[in-house]
């Protein structure tokens, strides 16, 4: 991560501009403010601004004081390199005067730093969210677990119950159910559920190409089952409707018939 391209400053931005960024797009970002998956992204980008900003406070502090530090005055025998390299030295040693509202933003950086770095305990509370109905909290966990290890299948299925409870956010839950397959190219579960995503969305050639993905995986999966059972049986019905018509149609006739005869 580039720390200056995420606060959206220049290179040699004072202590004040690196601040002053760090303030506008906090506020702007702030978890609080969103809801359902954009939290995510928010969560995400209010990190990167916090991390950004402990990785350059000093940087900006140290630029900010020395330009502020008077010229020395020119010698007629001098070395400029060593001087100035000697002056810019001095002024990143210079303790930093007290700002409280600098001391409240380092402190929410250190916070957001110590975030827990494994992605167990916050799969757990998920789980356990999830479970107890709590959905939204479940996915703001497993949310950040995924973003902790991204390579872990339980994660995404986890994701994929807790989206399928909410509801909502139809794209999001085929991300999820990608990942899956990213992860276990033979799980036959996701493919025929992004199949069945797609098709209600109205997406039939997406569908499709899921459909035959799923059935090339797993042709004997019970909903392949199911289905075939289904189409056997619908069939069976079409024949005895069909024949029941033609059984119909020959008493119909026979009483025509028996009528002409008896005027006859």
């Amino acid at each position: 991560m580039n720390p200056y391209e995420a606060l959206q400053i220049k290179p040699d931005a004072s202590a004040e501009e690196i601040m002053a960024a760090y303030l506008r797009l906090a506020q702007q970002w702030h978890p609080d403010r969103f809801t359902g998956a954009e939290k995510l992204e928010a969560a995400m980008r209010y990190r990167e601004l916090a991390e950004a900003f402990t990785r350059l406070k000093g940087v900006g502090q140290s630029q900010s004081q020395s330009q502020s530090q008077p010229l020395a005055p020119v010698m007629a025998v001098q070395s400029p390199a060593p001087d100035i390299e000697f002056n810019h030295s001095a002024a990143s040693s210079a303790p930093a005067p007290f700002d409280p509202q600098k001391i409240r933003i380092q402190t929410e950086a250190e916070i957001a730093d110590s975030a827990p770095r494994s992605e167990q305990p916050l799969f757990v509370k998920a789980k356990a969210a999830h479970e107890n109905g709590q959905h939204q909290i479940a996915l703001e966990n497993i949310i950040e677990a995924v973003r902790l290890d991204p390579e872990k299948y339980e994660n995404y299925a986890l994701q994929v119950k807790i989206l399928d409870a909410i509801g909502e956010d139809k794209r999001a839950l085929v991300q999820a159910l990608e990942h899956c397959l990213r992860l276990d190219k033979k799980d036959a579960d996701s493919a025929i559920h992004i199949a069945q995503i797609y098709q209600s969305m109205g997406m039939q050639t997406r569908a499709t190409r899921y459909w035959e993905w799923a059935y090339n995986l797993a042709p004997k999966h019970p909903f392949f089952e199911q289905q075939e059972t289904g189409a056997k049986g619908k069939i069976l019905e079409t024949a005895d409707d069909i024949k029941g018509s033609i059984t119909g149609l020959m008493v119909e006739a026979k009483g025509l018939f028996g009528r002409f005869g008896k005027k006859g």
